[in-house]
């Protein structure tokens, strides 16, 4: 994609970036929720038992892997949208 735009900075390149990031905080959200009803559960010692809590703990770790992992494909496109900018505003100035 940052070949593309630095070919050729459209509009298309803008849609797909805002699509991508969309789904990404959307999913982010998602899995957010999750993690805070994991966490709740592996912290509750009357209602699940120790071996159910490791097996949580082993999702719950999963899921914070996810989280930082989109995190890291938020600020990669973060980049290219301003790899983009800049990229239009070297066009206009041209």
């Amino acid at each position: 994609m940052e070949d593309s735009i630095i070919r050729n900075p459209n509009q298309k390149a803008v849609e797909r970036i805002t699509f991508y990031t969309r789904h990404i905080v959307e999913l982010r959200k998602s899995i957010l929720s999750l993690s805070d009803a994991l966490s709740k559960l592996i912290n509750d010692e009357s209602f699940v038992e120790e071996t159910t809590r490791h097996f949580f703990r082993d999702i719950y770790s999963n899921l914070e892997q996810a989280i930082s992992t989109m995190e890291t494909q938020r600020e990669v496109l973060n980049g290219l949208m301003n790899l983009y900018m800049s990229m239009l505003s070297n066009k206009v100035n041209l």
